[in-house]
């Protein structure tokens, strides 16, 4: 899983140079990734909504389903980390007005 990730992440941002991937394993079948990445590339993993990083996850979690396992995983940009779960993160839905301007 490690390398698919790092191969993905580096793609994605302006300084693959800066991106490292750690892969932890648990003793009850949980893979913990961690991206590091350059401050400024952080946002580009997050993506607009998060939508890129759930869509990292969602694949992850695919990929960790066929082999029995739980992935968590996170972005850490050198000092700040987002891990939220896997959930529909984005907060209260806003009332979209119908007002024309």
């Amino acid at each position: 899983m490690k390398v698919i990730l790092e191969a993905l992440v580096k793609e994605m941002v302006d300084d693959p140079s800066q991106v490292l991937v750690e892969e932890v394993r648990t003793p009850n079948n949980t893979v913990v990734l961690n991206v590091k990445t350059a401050p400024a590339d952080t946002g580009k993993i997050i993506g607009k909504q998060g939508k890129n990083i759930q869509a990292l996850r969602t694949i992850f979690a695919a990929i960790a389903t066929r082999q029995h396992s739980f992935v968590i995983l996170e972005v850490t940009d050198g000092g700040s980390r987002s891990s939220a779960p896997d959930c529909n993160c984005n907060g209260p839905k806003r009332e979209r007005s119908n007002r024309r301007s």
